[in-house]
C-alpha cells in the first residue's frame, strides 16, 4: 500500500467517524427537542387547568354568596 492509498484509507475512516459522531449528536438533539416539547405543552396543559379551577372557584363563590342572600 503507498502513500495516496493509505491517506485515503485514513480519510475514509475520518469522514466515517464524522459522520457517526454526528448521527449520534443529532439523535440526542432530536431526542431533547422532544422532551422539551412535552414539557412545555404540560405547562401549558397545567396553565389551562388552573385556568379552569380559578373559573370554577369564581363560579362556586358566587353560588355561595347567591345562598348566603337567600
Amino acid at each position: 500500500m503507498d502513500n495516496a492509498q493509505l491517506t485515503n484509507v485514513l480519510m475514509t475512516g475520518i469522514l466515517a467517524m464524522i459522520g457517526f459522531v454526528s448521527n449520534i449528536f443529532i439523535k440526542k438533539m432530536d431526542r431533547f427537542e422532544k422532551k422539551m416539547e412535552e414539557i412545555l405543552m404540560s405547562n401549558v396543559g397545567i396553565n389551562k387547568d388552573i385556568e379552569v379551577i380559578k373559573t370554577d372557584i369564581d363560579n362556586h363563590e358566587v353560588r355561595i354568596t347567591n345562598l348566603e342572600t337567600k
